[in-house]
């Protein structure tokens, strides 16, 4: 009888692991169908002249859009353009080129801003991320205090995962994200709070 219990005891703990490890194989297969599901891409060049120069891309898959809550028709060329007082306020339109971006199964947008003044740059980082992708924005300023450019990146509480519509899936797919921002500057970094620098640039 003592035997019987044991060889019971056994077998309940083999399926509890069992189980554990079906959850664990379910997760990880769903992370690997979400690998390279979201793509945001920020390149920022600072001239002398007190200006700057954004390179931006961002596109997500379908599922990863569901999951975080972002209709990727509003993410379109044609549909920023068609609302680019909201998504990039006080810049003069002129100087913003727009395109639709596709890699694989992710779709979105490749945004070029030339030229910014910083009030301009300033203003469209901080007002106008929502208006692009809601939740996904980086907010951010640059100021000059003679030859050193000061960005910061404000740290504001409003803006934490709660506030973005499915932030309790982006735990799971940010392993997936191709996330980069990088900053390159007329003259070499002295310091960062945050990122690599490498000579004049920050990553």
């Amino acid at each position: 009888a003592q035997g019987d219990a044991n060889a019971g005891r056994r077998r309940r703990r083999w399926r509890g692991v069992t189980r554990r490890v079906v959850r664990l194989t379910v997760t990880a297969i769903a992370v690997l169908a979400l690998a390279g599901c979201a793509r945001f891409t920020a390149v920022d060049t600072f001239s002398q002249d007190n200006t700057v120069t954004q390179d931006l891309t961002l596109a997500l898959t379908p599922d990863a859009a569901k999951q975080v809550g972002i209709d990727l028709s509003t993410l379109t060329a044609a549909a920023l353009k068609s609302k680019t007082a909201d998504a990039f306020p006080g810049i003069d339109p002129s100087k913003i080129t727009i395109e639709d971006y596709t890699e694989g199964d992710r779709k979105g947008v490749h945004v070029v801003t030339r030229d910014l003044t910083f009030d301009e740059f300033n203003a469209a980082a901080t007002k106008g991320t929502t208006a692009v992708a809601n939740g996904l924005g980086t907010p951010m300023t640059v100021a000059r205090e003679g030859d050193t450019y000061i960005v910061t990146f404000p740290a504001d509480p409003k803006r934490d995962l709660s506030q973005v519509p499915g932030g309790s899936s982006i735990g799971l797919i940010s392993s997936s994200i191709d996330f980069s921002i990088t900053l390159n500057f007329p003259g070499p970094v002295k310091s960062a709070t945050a990122g690599k620098v490498n000579g004049k640039t920050v990553v």
